[in-house]
Parts: structure tokens; C-alpha cells; sequence
């Protein structure tokens, strides 16, 4: 959106959520596509050959700070930062620039917001993090054998053979 333009009327409820994010220092990419391969160097977002990637909702780049904000518009009794500190991570692989990043979960429907702060010089404990996670999958792809595994996400999941799919 425009800077100048009005906020639609089904949004103004969120304004004194959204002015803050629009006045802020800095270049913003909303719904940035972001990806690297398994040596954390930076590919196409659609490239074959990436190893993790994502979208953050919003990003905005300031000299050596990094700021991300992912909306949310449903409950807040599980906020996971996992999410950002993956996010975050990418963004350092994305823009070297990048030093510091400030994260949050900004639950729009509850004008709550839950954050996290990263720096570059923690990459590797930041990374370990996800180690085992992406291992387990990559040797599920591999396999072709998927383990049942309980998230809140399960009543979006496409398996319905799962024991814990909601939809079922």
C-alpha cells in the first residue's frame, strides 16, 4: 500500500497496530521469499536445490538491524518463536548486512505480541536448533516414511490417513 493511502475500513480496527510498522526507519518487504541450500548460501526461493526456506510476513531492513514481524489472527495461548528465529536466520543469510534482528508474533486479533532477538554472532547455536528437525525430515523424504507428529497445525494438514489429523 501507498504511503498516503487510507487504511480499508475492515482494517481500522488494527491502525494502532499498523501506523507503527508503516512509520518505521528503513526498507520493507512484505511476504519476502527467502531460501538458502544445506552450506547456508542463498538460493532462489524456487530453486531445486534449497534446503529450508520461508516467507516472512513483514521485513524491514535498516543498516545493520533486521526486523520481522509475522501476523497472526488466531490464538495466542501457543505463540512458538521457532518460527522467527528461522526467519531470522535467513534474513542474515539474505542481507550480510544484517547484525542484529528483532523478531516478533504480532497476534493482531489480540493486540498481543511476543518477541525475540537474534545477532549474527550466534549463528551456530542458532542453527543447531534445527538440526535434528531437518535431519528427521530429510531422512523422511528419503524414506518415503512419515512419522505422525501432533502440532497444533493439524487441522490444516492434507494427510488425513494420520491418526491426529483433525479432519478426519
Amino acid at each position: 500500500m501507498k504511503s498516503g493511502t487510507p487504511l480499508p475500513k475492515n482494517y481500522e480496527v488494527y491502525r494502532k497496530q499498523l501506523d507503527p510498522l508503516r512509520d518505521m526507519e528503513g526498507t520493507k518487504y512484505p511476504e519476502y521469499q527467502m531460501a538458502v541450500t544445506e552450506d547456508r548460501a542463498t538460493c532462489d526461493f524456487k530453486s531445486p536445490d534449497y534446503w529450508v526456506r520461508g516467507i516472512v510476513d513483514l521485513l524491514v531492513v535498516d543498516g545493520e538491524y533486521g526486523f520481522i514481524v509475522d501476523y497472526k489472527t488466531g490464538s495466542n495461548k501457543y505463540p512458538d518463536p521457532k518460527q522467527l528465529q528461522l526467519m531470522s536466520l535467513l534474513t542474515f543469510a539474505h542481507f550480510p548486512q544484517v547484525q542484529h534482528v528483532k523478531a516478533g508474533l504480532l497476534f493482531v486479533a489480540h493486540e498481543h505480541f511476543v518477541m525475540s532477538e537474534y545477532t549474527r554472532d550466534n549463528l551456530d547455536n542458532l542453527w543447531n536448533d534445527f538440526i535434528p528437525d531437518l535431519e528427521r525430515l530429510r531422512l523422511s523424504y528419503t524414506n518415503n516414511h512419515w512419522q505422525p507428529n501432533p502440532t497444533p497445525l493439524c487441522g490444516w494438514c492434507p494427510v488425513s490417513s494420520c491418526e491426529f489429523n483433525k479432519q478426519r
